[in-house]
């Protein structure tokens, strides 16, 4: 279960299998079906945190690991241009700092990954929770700022994740947010929920472009990020995810043959 900081619960969760009627937020009709390949290169920061002082959790660095995994051998993207950062390698001066070397070039495309607590404070902030302090959406939102690219992708499987939306519906933005509360990790599935659906079911196994089991699939053998989060969207039932999508094309980060 990944926690506010300060609170530690306990649940025995109990997985549904009703499906939502559709989905929360509306796709852009241009980008149904039209998954758009990148044209320069793309680079990625890779978070995942078990080992908080005091407050651990169990699967963020699995989640960290299975998404970097995905981007090398589902999307082609080279080793080298994915930062991982798991545990106390993972505080916050160095997410910053990797989230700031970033891209280099209008052409780029980033993505940003992000397992492990989420927490709120004062005044409706919410925050990403490093090994050592917190990085609240003010700040994320000031350092994606100063990126050079032509597309970002954010994804936060943290509690209260969909507070971020505000701060990140910016230009060329695609955020995907776990939760507006608690963001839970079963040990059925070894990964937090959102990760689970979206990346090892969606995009690792290919459900995502099944019709069979995502009602809005165009099974052409891709899957943007964007189909992944419809098939996640219509089998989390204790939590639902959040989108901003402000990029003209569906993200498909593919840079194979």
């Amino acid at each position: 279960m990944k926690k506010v900081l300060v609170l530690l619960l306990t649940l025995v969760l109990a997985v549904g299998v009703a499906l939502p009627a559709a989905p929360v937020y509306a796709r852009q009709a241009v980008a149904v079906g039209e998954p758009l390949r990148p044209v320069g290169t793309v680079y990625a920061v890779v978070v995942g945190i078990n080992a908080y002082p005091g407050h651990p959790l169990d699967f963020p660095v699995a989640d960290a690991e299975a998404f970097q995994l995905a981007l090398t051998d589902k999307y082609s993207v080279p080793s080298e241009n994915i930062k991982l950062l798991r545990d106390d390698e993972a505080t916050k001066d160095k997410i910053l700092a990797a989230i700031t070397g970033l891209g280099s070039t209008s052409s780029d495309d980033v993505i940003i990954y992000f397992s492990g607590h989420g927490t709120t404070g004062r005044r409706s902030l919410n925050g990403i929770v490093a090994y050592d302090g917190v990085i609240w959406s003010g700040e994320l939102r000031a350092t994606i700022r100063g990126i050079t690219a032509n597309r970002i992708v954010v994804i936060l499987d943290c509690c209260y994740g969909n507070g971020f939306a505000n701060d990140l519906n910016l230009p060329n933005m695609l955020a995907m947010m776990s939760s507006a509360g608690l963001s839970w990790e079963p040990s059925l599935f070894g990964h937090g929920i959102f990760t689970y659906w979206f990346l090892v079911k969606g995009i690792i196994q290919g459900l995502a472009d099944n019709p069979a089991e995502n009602r809005y699939a165009t099974p052409d053998g891709k899957i943007p990020f964007e189909e992944a989060f419809d098939y996640a969207f219509q089998n989390m039932t204790h939590q639902k995810p959040k989108v901003v999508d402000n990029v003209a094309l569906d993200f498909w980060p593919d840079l194979g043959p």
